[in-house]
């Protein structure tokens, strides 16, 4: 177990996500290459199927819609449509599956990662796959709270706005910025209440929201801060490599390009792909790091940890 249980400032949480972020940064890379994968796996499926499959509709009939006639282009159209909304829900499917299984990943690896405790990818795949329902399941309890709070806010909204006018409008939306941020700490709490407290989804929200209204002010702050933290980031990043594109993107598929500039674009794509993992485990290991010292600091958590290792000294 981590010899680090102890309350954390905001610039002592900061330090220790920069630490789990790069030293974890191989197994983030790992669990992003298996996911990619299986998308780009499954998505090939889809397609080789409905290419394939001589029952489905006419390809080729797509390719030629602007000369169809109105009659022959509605029949194609509906024919279309009941393709289009099975590969549409098979891919929310996907989506929600994998996702989960992602999202699941990261937490497990760096909820392992801040206890001091052993990861590999076999056994975090084992844990996620066991709370997959309970993963899954937070997500209703968590979508109807926000519909409530989106109903509610925008019933406050009207009637600050019909006795304040402006004024009430200001009001309204600023509430509505806090409710929301409240919500989505709220929320990024409860994945790794379900992977390290072992509570099924629908405690498991319950648990989130009680553990972030503890220092909602100072959770709000601290988040508004990693995402500026991370937006300038990305910005720069984002500014240098336009102001690259824009100087060599144009010639680069030119017979004249030279391989010195396609090296060098394809380096800096490679380290944008890489600016993004971190980010991603960034966010991740922010989120583990807030979560564990909410526990330390507002319910004693490790604390038993720390006086048997003072006794057996």
């Amino acid at each position: 177990m981590s010899s680090e249980l102890k309350p954390m400032g905001v610039g002592s949480i900061f330090d220790r996500t920069f630490r789990l972020s790069f030293g974890k940064f191989k197994d983030v890379f790992k669990i992003n290459l298996l996911f990619f994968a299986v998308i780009l796996v499954l998505t090939g499926a889809i397609v080789a199927y409905f290419v394939l499959s001589k029952s489905s509709f006419d390809f080729q009939s797509l390719l030629d819609l602007e000369n169809m006639e109105n009659t022959k282009l509605a029949t194609t159209m509906m024919a279309i449509l009941p393709a289009i909304a099975g590969v549409s829900l098979i891919g929310f499917v996907i989506l929600l599956i994998t996702g989960t299984y992602y999202s699941g990943l990261m937490n497990h690896l760096f909820t392992q990662s801040f206890m001091g405790e052993k990861w590999t990818l076999r056994d975090s795949f084992k844990k996620v796959s066991g709370k997959l329902g309970s993963l899954l399941f937070s997500i209703l309890p968590a979508l109807g709270i926000f519909i409530a709070a989106l109903i509610g806010a925008v019933i406050v909204i009207a009637l600050l706005t019909l006795l304040l006018k402006i004024v009430g409008i200001v009001i309204g939306y600023t509430l509505l910025i806090i409710v929301f941020l409240y919500i989505a700490i709220a929320y990024s709490f409860i994945c790794p209440i379900i992977i390290y407290e072992n509570l099924p989804g629908g405690q498991a929200v319950l648990r989130s929201f009680k553990l972030v209204s503890y220092s909602i002010w100072k959770l709000i702050g601290s988040y508004l801060l990693e995402f500026l933290l991370m937006m300038v980031i990305t910005l720069l990043f984002s500014f240098a490599f336009g102001f690259l594109t824009s100087i060599f993107g144009t010639g680069i598929f030119a017979s004249d390009a030279s391989l010195p500039m396609i090296i060098a674009l394809c380096v800096f794509c490679v380290f944008y792909i890489l600016l993004e993992l971190f980010i991603i485990a960034f966010y991740n290991a922010f989120t583990v790091s807030v979560f564990f010292n909410q526990k330390i600091v507002k319910e004693g958590f490790g604390v038993e940890n720390m006086v048997q290792n003072f006794v057996g000294k």
